[in-house]
């Protein structure tokens, strides 16, 4: 009976000291997730159009993850400057030269920023000011 005692004393340390302990992997360093999820004009800048440096760059970004149903259209939209410019397609028609920096939002972050219909994400593409 004392020694289970002494082990239900002690069993919150050692919980604090492992919890504290965290991942012993996560101290290397390496790319921010994040950086993932932007392209700036220099990594854009050797590219015509957008589509076509997405595609290089980040295909991944264009896939369709989530199928509605056979009567609604889910696909990834592009907003230029905050506005919905419409499909990927739209891409295609815009110059290198005059954009900062095209981002991804995910699913969940699409849809909690632009609302309902962003399953599949966002493209979000920030103009260069002149």
């Amino acid at each position: 009976m004392r020694s289970t005692a002494r082990v239900l004393r002690v069993l919150p340390l050692l919980v604090g000291l492992a919890a504290c302990a965290g991942n012993p992997f996560s101290s290397r360093p390496g790319p921010d997730p994040r950086e993932e999820d932007i392209l700036d004009r220099d990594a854009i800048a050797h590219f015509t159009d957008a589509r076509q440096a997405v595609e290089t760059l980040r295909s991944g970004w264009l896939k369709i993850r989530v199928m509605m149903g056979p009567y609604t259209q889910s696909q990834v939209w592009v907003y230029q400057d905050g506005f919905k410019i419409g499909g990927i397609e739209r891409l295609a028609l815009m110059s290198t030269m005059e954009i900062e920096a095209i981002q991804y939002f995910d699913g969940i972050e699409a849809s909690s920023r632009w609302g309902f219909g962003h399953e599949n994400g966002v493209i979000a593409v920030t103009s260069r000011m002149r």
